[in-house]
């Protein structure tokens, strides 16, 4: 019985520190799709900044910020592929641990968990990368993070309206405030 107490503790050590790895990586990629776009150039300096989204009567006036920038043409692609290789590297990691035979059950089971959620999350963000492309936009790319959303748009200039359709089909997506909304537009 003690060293089957040993066995748990160890496997839930593993998992709380394979979820920590796990967060921290999905977190950099978000930061470095943030540093990014941020680090470019700014086309429109008088753009840069917070945008106030006017609401219907009777709602609470909500926030979403809005910044402007330039990058290259393959940033898109490349933005998805880094995303696409930390996402890899943390599945493959969680993967190990269901399919190890020494691993105890609860360890497995909290292994899969994070792979749902995992693949809930990249379903997500690709829901929201076709439904920005489907209102019209060129190109897009959705990071979520533990607590808020960052799209990255492509787009000539952002009306107010065209930041209210963003904004909905991430709060349609996910479970966050439209303070937790971060959109990049890029030239």
């Amino acid at each position: 019985m003690h060293q089957r107490r040993k066995v748990i503790f160890l496997s839930l050590a593993v998992i709380l520190v394979l979820a920590f790895f796990i967060n921290g990586l999905m977190e950099r990629q978000r930061m470095e799709l943030i540093e990014r776009v941020s680090s470019e150039t700014v086309l429109e300096p008088k753009i840069l900044g917070e945008a106030t989204l006017v609401s219907a009567p009777g709602e609470e006036e909500e926030e979403v910020s809005v910044a402007v920038g330039a990058v290259s043409n393959g940033y898109f692609a490349d933005a998805r592929i880094n995303r696409q290789k930390a996402r890899d590297a943390a599945v493959e990691l969680l993967q190990g641990i269901v399919k190890d035979s020494d691993a105890d059950e609860e360890s497995k089971r909290d292994a899969a968990s994070e792979l749902g959620l995992i693949a809930s999350i990249l379903a997500k963000e690709s829901n929201m990368e076709s439904l920005i492309k489907a209102k019209g936009f060129y190109d897009a790319v959705a990071v979520i993070g533990e607590s808020d959303v960052t799209v990255v748009v492509q787009s000539d200039g952002l009306s107010s309206a065209q930041v209210s359709q963003i904004k909905e089909i991430v709060l349609s997506e996910c479970e966050v405030g439209a303070e937790a909304i971060k959109i990049i537009e890029v030239k």
